[in-house]
């Protein structure tokens, strides 16, 4: 009889997983989770602030090419308050600041979290472009000078992107 088992083992082996491959299978699924997730967290963040940030720099462009084309006659900017989630498009006969409620949300968590002028933390700070040549100047909301050159600090879960415009009116990242 025993030799008539080994014969039908042989001839239909078994089939499926024993308890302590699937339990192996499980635990290294587990794992596997337990490192991809936080990388996918990470990676979220990155492209959410990287997002952020070309979204300020393409609206920077758009107020400078505004500026530069004459829309409406006038200047045009962008209006920045440290802490804040948001920034405003306006424009403006003169240097001060005058509401325009063209204001543009950041992706949620994003924060502007340093406004610096000349290496200086200032805010609110007006980012103005010239109606000729598009370049930049730097004012408080009244119109007065802070400077030209202007550093943007973006940040989410402590990670920092920057964005600087030159007196010049170059608009990049750093």
């Amino acid at each position: 009889m025993a030799h008539l088992s080994s014969i039908l083992y042989s001839l239909y082996p078994r089939r499926g997983f024993t308890l302590i491959e699937l339990l192996i299978v499980v635990a290294i699924i587990g794992l596997l989770t337990g490192v991809a997730i936080p990388s996918f967290s990470a990676f979220t963040r990155r492209q959410t602030l990287g997002e952020a940030t070309k979204n300020l720099k393409a609206n920077l462009r758009a107020a400078q090419n505004r500026a530069i084309s004459g829309v409406d006659g006038k200047r045009w900017g962008i209006h920045l308050a440290q802490g804040a989630n948001n920034y405003e498009i306006f424009f403006t006969t003169s240097f001060a600041y005058v509401s325009s409620g063209q204001i543009e949300v950041l992706p949620s968590g994003v924060t502007i979290t340093a406004i610096q002028v000349g290496g200086v933390l200032q805010t609110p700070a007006n980012v103005i472009f010239d109606r000729l040549t598009g370049t930049v100047s730097i004012r408080d909301n009244v119109g007065n000078s802070l400077g030209s050159d202007i550093r943007i600090t973006l940040t989410l879960s402590g990670t920092n992107r920057y964005v600087r415009v030159d007196a010049g009116g170059k608009i990049y990242e750093q």
